[in-house]
């Protein structure tokens, strides 16, 4: 070999180099991957970005009030897992907040398990004894009248007497017409130590919290998914509910009126399982109708006959 092709041969390995180094400070990986790797990128096809409402959230855990909310529109009966989960995303997606069929399904298995525990563990115990107007349970319920209009029912029982305070359709769901009855209820029957509500976002925003600082109230949560700590308000609205259903109000102004009337039936009328008989109204003001002697009894019935009862006036 002469000396020119002894020359074009170190020309050529020169160039291989310096290519082997450019691809080695530019790719950590060889050059034949990296090229396998452009090619695939350039001929697949680009795709599209979903909504922002349907990204997943990479693994962070939902809000408390999500997972209530879900058990809520399950408790409704009569949905499968798909429906709370559509009927979910349709309120909420908009805020940002979806679900998806998995997580509904995890949530219901567990949580309900853990609540059909304690419905038996507790279903024959009396609970222990609390006085009147040391903690109330808050919550709230919604009402569709025949125009369609959604109306938002706020509910205030007192957790040692069952006793219904504040059982009054609000014009708006938010923390300045909640903590407005709270007040007014406070002024009427003296202000409890303790207020206790689920997770629900108007319950947990700041306003909310400044007006418990300002009336002088601690408020506690319920655990997620726990709707039973708060059982007072939910056995309230269940007892509700179970008559409520059979009426469609034609205004807001007629579910006032029913509201005034079973909150009286519920009070002074029906007699209570976990009050050994007694009304709430009774445990309340101190009467043993065991010992004193009604004035006057008289039947009462609203509703149509949906709600009836014995009066025992004293």
């Amino acid at each position: 070999m002469t000396w020119c092709d002894w020359w074009l041969i170190w020309w050529w390995i020169c160039l291989r180099v310096r290519q082997w180094v450019q691809d080695a400070w530019r790719f950590p990986f060889p050059k034949q991957t990296h090229r396998r790797c452009r090619t695939r990128a350039r001929d697949a096809p680009v795709r599209r970005f979903r909504p922002a409402r349907h990204r997943r959230s990479g693994g962070r855990p939902k809000p408390p009030w999500v997972v209530e909310a879900v058990l809520q529109l399950h408790a409704g009966g009569g949905k499968s897992y798909r429906d709370v989960m559509n009927e979910f995303n349709r309120l909420h997606a908009h805020a940002g907040m979806t679900v998806c069929l998995n997580t509904v399904y995890a949530w219901v298995q567990k949580y309900c398990s853990e609540m059909e525990e304690v419905r038996r563990a507790t279903r024959n115990r009396f609970p222990r004894y609390a006085p009147a107007n040391l903690r109330w349970c808050l919550d709230g319920t919604g009402k569709q009248d025949a125009t369609g209009v959604q109306h938002f029912i706020l509910g205030i029982v007192d957790h040692g007497t069952r006793r219904s305070l504040v059982l009054v359709r609000l014009a708006q769901e938010n923390a300045e017409a909640i903590l407005e009855r709270v007040a007014l209820a406070a002024k009427q029957f003296g202000a409890p130590k303790v207020i206790r509500t689920d997770n629900a976002s108007v319950f947990r925003s700041a306003a909310f919290a400044q007006g418990m600082v300002a009336l002088g109230i601690r408020h506690e949560f319920t655990d997620p998914g726990k709707p039973w700590q708060n059982g007072r308000a939910e056995r309230l609205f269940l007892t509700l509910k179970e008559k409520l259903n059979f009426i469609v109000p034609e205004n807001g102004a007629m579910l006032d009126s029913l509201l005034v009337e079973f909150s009286f039936w519920y009070n002074t009328i029906r007699p209570h399982q976990h009050l050994h008989g007694f009304t709430p109204m009774e445990v309340w003001t101190g009467i043993d109708p065991y010992r004193t002697a009604p004035k006057e009894v008289l039947r009462f019935e609203g509703w149509d006959g949906m709600l009836k009862g014995l009066y025992l006036r004293r």
